[in-house]
């Protein structure tokens, strides 16, 4: 498969992805995209980056060994 052929998919997946973008406030741009989809270096990471920013405002991280031993007392 040639770069152009898988050009339509990976846009289908950003128009996917675009609403969760949107409600977590996460920035981009055509030229964002563009320069992922391109494979320039960094900018998915950039990208993930801010999503990850993002959800952590709206699911603060949580400690796994707090909450397993939370549970374990409740037995």
């Amino acid at each position: 498969m040639t770069i152009r052929e898988d050009v339509p998919s990976k846009m289908e997946n950003f128009k996917r992805l675009q609403p969760t973008f949107t409600a977590l406030k996460v920035k981009y741009d055509t030229k964002k995209i563009d320069k992922i989809m391109k494979g320039d270096r960094g900018e998915a990471a950039q990208l993930l980056y801010q999503l990850k920013m993002q959800l952590e405002k709206v699911y603060p991280p949580t400690d796994i060994g707090v909450v397993k031993k939370s549970k374990n007392s409740n037995v």
